[in-house]
């Protein structure tokens, strides 16, 4: 029996469903220029009374950017991948003193660290989810992160927990993935240091390249990580289409 050829351009999100509550779908394709491979898509969603569905689409294709638009389809973010090649980094200056490794007693610190810490992502930009689920969001995160052996987290320990990473390996790339620093640390070089500390672990693990990803918002965000070495390899628009675009509340 042929696999429905839909399934190829589309994927229903058991996770992200379950937590929002809404039924959510991800195209899967970055680039769709052919109409007819977007009016599958939204006619399956209709079918599976699909809320909400996102696309990732590649900045440099303004074929895929005008039939998303044409389609329902709403810009929320601008997702912007840097990387660096761990061997160039000679220049890595020794891992403060004050981070270290995240302990079971940092839990309830690091949760409360991570509310209001990702308000550029696009789940804070789309109105059709509630503040409280995008905080509550970033808080499962860590804690997720927390439960993981294969993620490290690092916590700058200023009097306190006042800012962490998160850091993973797949294959020979080290991934830096959520990066909080307390408000009231602003400007301290906290999102630095843990940057350099990630690097370094990364380096120590034999890895070959590092990669992290910001929102094309979070200028502050793309200066620390281009100030530790990192440059920008990638650009790409995540588009949000809704049911009831009519009501955001709905």
């Amino acid at each position: 029996m042929n696999a429905d050829p839909v399934m190829q351009l589309v994927r229903f999100l058991e996770w992200d469903s379950a937590f929002f509550q809404r039924r959510i779908a991800r195209v899967l394709k970055t680039s769709i220029t052919d109409a007819d491979e977007m009016h599958q898509i939204r006619a399956w969603a209709d079918e599976h009374q699909i809320d909400c569905l996102y696309f990732l689409c590649e900045s440099d294709s303004p074929p895929s950017t005008r039939l998303a638009e044409a389609n329902g389809f709403h810009l929320m973010d601008i997702r912007v991948t840097l990387a660096l090649t761990l061997a160039t980094q000679d220049r890595q200056r020794p891992t403060e003193a004050w981070i270290r490794d995240a302990e079971p007693t940092d839990r309830a610190a690091l949760r409360a660290l991570s509310q209001n810490s990702f308000t550029t992502s696009r789940f804070y930009a789309d109105a059709h989810f509630a503040r409280e689920d995008c905080d509550r969001l970033y808080e499962t995160w860590i804690e997720n992160s927390l439960n993981d052996p294969a993620v490290r987290v690092l916590v700058a320990d200023i009097d306190g927990a006042a800012g962490y990473i998160t850091c993973e390996q797949h294959g020979a790339t080290g991934e830096i993935g959520l990066v909080s620093v307390d408000r009231a640390h602003s400007g301290s070089g906290i999102g630095t240091a843990l940057t350099l500390a990630s690097l370094n672990y990364f380096a120590v693990q034999g890895l070959e390249r590092a990669e992290v990803v910001t929102q094309g918002r979070n200028i502050v965000a793309q200066r620390t990580y281009q100030k530790c070495g990192f440059r920008t390899q990638r650009t790409q628009l995540w588009y949000h289409a809704w049911r009831n675009e009519d009501d955001p509340s709905e």
